[in-house]
């Protein structure tokens, strides 16, 4: 009976045992499943198109600088416009009532004048007033100038003119072109103060002359293709002597010089005035004049 309980025994234990794990720890994780390359991309090959006699060459290597182009300035010097408008500049399209600024003078009595004319020439408008300075000296100038036209549109000339310190007499005139409205909106330009449109070089300002003869020289520019006027004017203002004549360039806008010859007249030791300016071509007129006083006798 002993022995049959050991046997007993013994078999629990072996049936126990083989009911236990083999391996004592952790489980190792499966090895990771391999993962498949990837593809390489997809390439295509560019195609192009055949070389002709007509295809362009294409420049790979930088291009070599390009010289720099240095304006040549002019050979003569020009002097501050002595009566600048500023305000409206060229081509402004203006309704009434137009208003004007600019600078210059010194006038007679600061006095500073303004005629609007029309594309026939005739008066639009008129108004005077004065500088904003010291009597003898430059300043600013404004000016209002109403105006009625009968068209929609119109062009015009706004002259603008001072009078010599020594007798009252015009002795420069600027001008701008303008175009007039009826009605709707205009459309202001500013304009710069540059340098004189015509300068009279010689002769110089209270030069005695003589001899009936005196040779006049300047720089300028113009507007159209008509000749400039050169005139000697007595104490008057009436004419003893003219000419016409053209600057070495006859090239609108650009800058030429000019000498001209005028013969005068006169039996006595007087005052005078000599004057260069520029006629008007589409509107009667003056486009721009300047003037020097002298001293004339036989």
């Amino acid at each position: 009976m002993h022995i049959r309980l050991r046997l007993t025994v013994v078999v629990v234990v072996a049936g126990l045992a083989a009911c236990l794990p083999t391996q004592v720890g952790p489980t190792p994780a499966a090895p990771p499943a391999a993962l498949a390359p990837s593809p390489p991309p997809a390439t295509s090959t560019p195609q192009y198109a055949a070389l002709t006699a007509a295809t362009p060459p294409i420049v790979l290597e930088p291009p070599n600088a390009l010289p720099t182009i240095t304006p040549t300035p002019p050979q003569v010097g020009l002097p501050p416009e002595t009566l600048a408008i500023l305000s409206p500049g060229p081509g402004s399209e203006v309704t009434s009532p137009l208003h004007v600024s600019g600078f210059g003078g010194p006038s007679f009595n600061q006095r500073v004048h303004f005629r609007l004319l029309g594309e026939d020439g005739r008066l639009v408008s008129l108004a005077t007033t004065y500088l904003f300075s010291y009597p003898g000296n430059q300043g600013r100038f404004i000016a209002t100038l109403p105006f009625r036209i009968d068209p929609v549109a119109e062009e015009a000339r706004l002259e603008v003119s001072i009078d010599s310190l020594r007798d009252g007499q015009t002795s420069h005139v600027s001008t701008v072109s303008l175009v007039l409205l009826s009605a709707g909106s205009g459309h202001v330009f500013p304009a710069l103060h540059g340098a004189e449109k015509l300068t009279i070089f010689s002769p110089r300002p209270d030069q005695y002359l003589t001899g009936g003869r005196l040779t006049i020289d300047g720089a300028g520019w113009i507007e159209s293709d008509v000749p400039l006027v050169a005139e000697v004017l007595d104490r008057q203002g009436a004419s003893i002597g003219r000419s016409e004549f053209y600057l070495t360039t006859s090239e609108p806008g650009v800058l030429g010089t000019f000498r001209v010859e005028v013969a005068y007249q006169t039996d006595h030791y007087q005052p005078a005035r000599v004057v260069v300016y520029e006629p008007g071509k589409s509107i009667p007129g003056i486009v721009h004049l300047n003037s020097v006083d002298i001293t004339l006798s036989q």
